[in-house]
């Protein structure tokens, strides 16, 4: 979602309240576009993500100095109406920012600014650090993917795995790059053709077994 909401484009949906925005067994719908009030909005956000936030807080992350948020909806009167999902996604990932990874505002700005929002959850489920997000945000204004941000940090973790590579380059510093490049790459993709015939194991399956 842009910082600039156009009003006509929203209209057609639905106004819901906290109560009506939950099923009769209390189930919620995160994908499920609505508009709802910002009172009923701030009771949402709070049962969904444990976040307590006000209406000033709103207001201030809307702003156009501060820019974290799109500003709401309006129609008619003095009330100011929030989309779901597009503001509980990106207020969620605002407040991860700020208050779970300790980002500067600036930092927090810059990434919601360019981070698709199509990959929120790897945000949210802690998928992606503080240093990546940070060291990421060139990467999206060059057009880069999610997805070679993630291949780029398996890559890295890979590498750790290779205790030759990293002999190589404390033995000979820079000199070594190119040599390391190269060797490197080629190490790559024997851990990738490990790493594949790991996964088809069942070393995984028991792994993911021990958090049940």
């Amino acid at each position: 979602m842009h910082n600039t909401i156009q009003r006509e484009d929203y209209l057609h949906r639905s106004v819901k309240t906290y109560g009506q925005a939950y099923s009769s067994k209390g189930l919620f719908n995160p994908r499920e576009e609505f508009l709802i009030e910002t009172a009923e909005f701030i009771k949402v956000f709070r049962h969904l993500h444990g976040f307590a936030v006000t209406r000033r807080t709103l207001q201030h992350y809307s702003s156009p100095q501060i820019g974290l948020l799109p500003p709401p909806i309006h129609m008619g009167g003095h009330k100011s109406y929030y989309l779901n999902p597009e503001h509980t996604d990106r207020l969620a990932v605002v407040m991860h920012l700020a208050t779970k990874l300790f980002l500067p505002l600036k930092t927090i700005r810059a990434v919601v600014r360019v981070y698709p929002a199509q990959h929120y959850d790897l945000i949210l489920r802690g998928i992606l650090t503080a240093d990546d997000l940070s060291g990421s945000v060139e990467h999206f204004k060059r057009g880069f993917a999610v997805e070679d941000v993630l291949f780029y940090k398996v890559c890295h973790v890979l590498e750790a795995l290779d205790r030759p590579y990293w002999d190589h380059l404390a033995r000979h510093g820079k000199d070594a790059s190119d040599h390391a490049e190269k060797h490197v790459d080629q190490e790559l993709i024997r851990l990738a053709r490990m790493l594949e015939r790991w996964i088809k194991s069942d070393q995984r399956l028991r792994m993911e077994g021990l958090k049940k």
